[in-house]
């Protein structure tokens, strides 16, 4: 969205800024392609009112409320984006094309130049688009308030929020003249065309061919052994002829052929987009510990290229920011944007004690992750923070000690720990910002044989028949 002072100067506001007050947008059927689309606000003015409709409308109130509540993208299927003018003549506009067999009452969607905020400008009820017709909106600085730009975007929403459809375009994407547009109408990649507005769109004259600016986004070594391929540019990225390759391919050996994968004819990545490759159901071949996967244009010539260390692309390794940014090793998020690895949640407690012999303390990792335990502490009910003369009833975990998910450390009195337990005592783990991660207390005779959680792990704490320090408690 850019701010008014570098938008270009505002043009003359159109009569049709009136009728849009009052029916929201321009209608027009498949057939309309030898009439001016601007009139068909005016027929709507004209429109009898006993005329009826189709519609898919029914029982839909302001706002788009109908009869199970707000609607969502899916009551619009079918309703896409179809063309922008950035740069329209006499205004800019945009076209919209309803590609299902119903027609569509738009009122209560909204559309914007910035999809940060969704409800910039809301259709009205009664905003009609036939089956396989048009509706064309201009916008202007004054209705409804914001025009397009040449580095600009074009956000459609449903009544309850949802994406419908997103347009984003960069300064250069389309010449003085053309518009963006899908062709064939309504499923076709994105790219320049000429002009068309309510008329079925035709291929722009004279243009060069689009920059593909496609890259790897995102590889996982774990799982499904996904690869990304993000089109960073904004308009639909056709990769006829684009192949992949992981580490074990060696061009002109026959026998690394599994190791190569031609991606379909008619493989399109749409403006800003992500497509995803699964071992299995795209390519045949492996990611393994450490690896590398190449992206080719159909000269043969690497677009693209990520390699990895062991572990790096566990569970992934990606762009960070999205589609811009150095590779690291970040969250699994195939087909969406890249995120960073969130460290794992620390669940560890106690999960046995006994307070006779060598009064051992077993503390087992209940999360999905490694736990880093230095500066974790362990103590008995002998420990007064505020009395250092109480210090010995206090053991700190060294520096290096952790523990793997799932797995139990023994604490024994002499070899880690120096405070006995009591027949009747308390035990209590501290992690290393001084929080309580768990406490547990016995009377006399409880943890004579043993204390433990039962089940193991995750129960509560019972006497025990047998000690099982190491071991599943039974």
């Amino acid at each position: 969205m850019k701010s008014p002072s570098e938008r270009r100067p505002s043009l003359a506001t159109l009569s049709l800024a009136a009728v849009l007050a009052s029916v929201g947008a321009l209608v027009g059927g498949c057939d309309d392609t030898a009439r001016d689309p601007f009139a068909l606000a005016r027929d709507a003015e004209d429109a009898s009112p006993g005329d009826t409709h189709q519609t898919d409308a029914s029982h839909v109130g302001a706002d788009g409320v109908g009869a199970g509540g707000l609607r969502t993208a899916a009551d619009f299927a079918g309703l896409v984006v179809n063309e922008v003018d950035p740069a329209g003549a006499p205004a800019d506009w945009f076209e919209l094309y309803n590609g299902s067999e119903t027609t569509l009452d738009l009122g209560g969607v909204t559309f914007t130049d910035d999809r940060t905020v969704p409800a910039k400008a809301t259709f009205p009820l009664g905003t009609l688009v036939p089956p396989h017709g048009f509706l064309v909106r201009e916008v202007s600085d004054a209705d409804p308030g914001f025009r397009l730009a040449g580095d600009e975007e074009l956000g459609l929403f449903a009544p309850d929020g949802t994406l419908i459809d997103l347009v984003d375009w960069a300064e250069g994407d389309v010449l003085v003249g053309q518009a963006i547009g899908r062709l064939p109408d309504g499923a076709g990649p994105r790219g320049p065309v000429a002009p068309t507005p309510g008329t079925p769109n035709a291929a722009a004259t004279g243009t060069p061919p689009p920059v593909v600016d496609v890259a790897l986004n995102e590889v996982s070594s774990d799982g499904d052994d996904t690869i990304e391929i993000v089109n960073r540019g904004a308009l639909d990225a056709a990769l006829d002829g684009w192949w992949l390759s992981d580490g074990g391919y060696v061009v002109g050996d026959a026998t690394t052929a599994a190791h190569r994968y031609d991606l379909p004819p008619g493989t399109t990545v749409r403006g800003g987009g992500y497509l995803v490759l699964v071992k299995g159901t795209d390519h045949s071949f492996g990611l393994g510990d450490v690896d590398e996967v190449a992206l080719h244009d159909p000269t043969g010539a690497v677009v693209d290229l990520i390699a990895w260390a062991s572990g790096e692309a566990v569970p992934s390794r990606c762009r960070l920011p999205d589609a811009t940014g150095p590779l690291t090793t970040c969250a699994a998020t195939p087909g969406a944007v890249n995120a960073r690895l969130q460290p794992p949640v620390i669940d560890v407690v106690i999960n046995e004690v006994c307070a006779s012999g060598d009064d051992e303390i077993e503390i087992i990792n209940r999360g999905e992750g490694r736990a880093e335990l230095a500066g974790w502490a362990i103590s008995d009910d002998g420990w007064i923070a505020a009395d250092p003369s109480t210090a010995n009833h206090r053991w700190v975990f060294l520096a290096g000690t952790s523990l793997a998910a799932g797995a139990r450390l023994v604490l024994v009195k002499g070899v880690h720990h120096g405070f006995g337990l009591g027949a009747e005592d308390t035990v209590t783990l501290w992690d290393a910002d001084g929080t309580l991660r768990d406490s547990v207390n016995w009377t006399e005779g409880e943890a004579e044989v043993a204390w433990c959680r039962e089940p193991d792990a995750t129960g509560a704490f019972a006497s025990c028949a047998a000690a099982t320090f190491g071991a599943t408690n039974d």
